[in-house]
């Protein structure tokens, strides 16, 4: 949030965190389940879908105005909750779910 209270993701990435908070479903990734329905944080969300359009973690923390260290642990937590082993896996999710067009 900015300090005048408004958001500053993407109306898509916002679209997809309502939906998933409205359907209230948290856990690792199963067939039919994707997105913030398996737990991602509106941060989490946001590198994902820098990481699936391509940007590296320097180019993530200048769009998103956080240290290179906060993308790291962002990345971190991504590939826990995803159950995947490398950028790539995590990509090939996002694209999956439709991030990163």
């Amino acid at each position: 949030m900015t300090a005048g209270g408004q958001s500053t993701f993407a109306a898509e990435v916002g679209q997809r965190l309502v939906a998933a908070l409205a359907a209230h479903t948290v856990g690792p990734p199963s067939p039919g389940r994707s997105g913030p329905e398996i737990g991602l944080s509106a941060r989490e969300l946001e590198v994902l879908t820098l990481m699936a359009k391509g940007h590296n973690n320097s180019e993530i923390a200048k769009e998103l105005f956080i240290g290179i260290s906060t993308v790291k642990t962002h990345i971190g937590s991504l590939f826990a909750k995803l159950q995947v082993r490398d950028r790539a896996q995590a990509i090939a999710y996002a694209h999956r779910i439709g991030l990163g067009g």
